[in-house]
């Protein structure tokens, strides 16, 4: 026969596992809900730009931006996603290898003695919506302008998390003036520009940036 002792704990085992009877562990918390994602469309974009698939996953709101131009920042107006709604956005940079001869330098460019033009192009936009192309002049003194190149972001095939309130850089373009060996390192966490220059001896380099923010709408 088993035991005494054993008998009252196989009861109080029985007891604590009965429905409301004595104390009860938690129950599981609910799983968590899902997440905006982002992946990268099969197909190419406009001018060999990149796809990029955007799915909400609660009402939110997406910002596109231009940061990094000498007329100052510029912005899109934000388009609405629906919870669940999906959207496809499309986005492009480029600067031309050589200074431009038929375009002319913003005049505070031209007082500084950087009369040489150079163009820089980001396009981005909604494949079913609004697109918007920013092209801009950025002067150089002559003989000493140069391109740093372009850079595009490359997502994920699969959904990936894209967190809201978070800028998330998608495109970059960088123009030099003067300077030593410098390198544009494209970075979804924010592009920048490597190597020296003397701002003190009129060395510029302007990095144009098309930034994406999610901004969460209601609770």
């Amino acid at each position: 026969m088993p035991s005494p002792r054993l008998v009252r704990s196989l009861a109080a085992l029985v007891l604590g596992l009965a429905p409301g009877c004595g104390d009860r562990a938690p129950a599981p918390a609910p799983p968590a809900g899902g997440a905006p994602t982002w992946s990268a469309a099969r197909d190419e974009g406009p001018s060999g730009g990149v796809l990029i698939d955007l799915r909400a996953d609660a009402p939110c709101r997406v910002h596109l931006r231009v940061l990094g131009a000498p007329e100052g920042p510029s912005q899109q107006t934000p388009r609405l996603l629906a919870a669940g709604e999906a959207a496809r956005l499309w986005v492009s940079a480029r600067v031309e290898p050589t200074p431009s001869k038929a375009t002319s330098v913003a005049a505070s460019d031209a007082m500084a003695g950087r009369t040489e033009a150079w163009v820089s192009t980001l396009a981005y936009g909604w494949e079913d919506d609004v697109s918007a192309k920013r092209v801009h002049v950025i002067g150089a003194r002559p003989g000493r302008g140069r391109t740093l190149g372009s850079w595009t972001v490359a997502p994920s095939p699969l959904p990936v998390t894209l967190p809201y309130e978070r800028d998330l850089e998608l495109a970059s373009t960088a123009i030099a003036d003067g300077g030593g060996e410098l390198l544009l390192e494209g970075r979804e966490s924010g592009s920048r520009v490597r190597g020296p220059w003397d701002a003190a001896a009129g060395d510029r380099v302007t990095l144009l940036r098309l930034l994406v923010r999610l901004e969460r709408m209601g609770p």
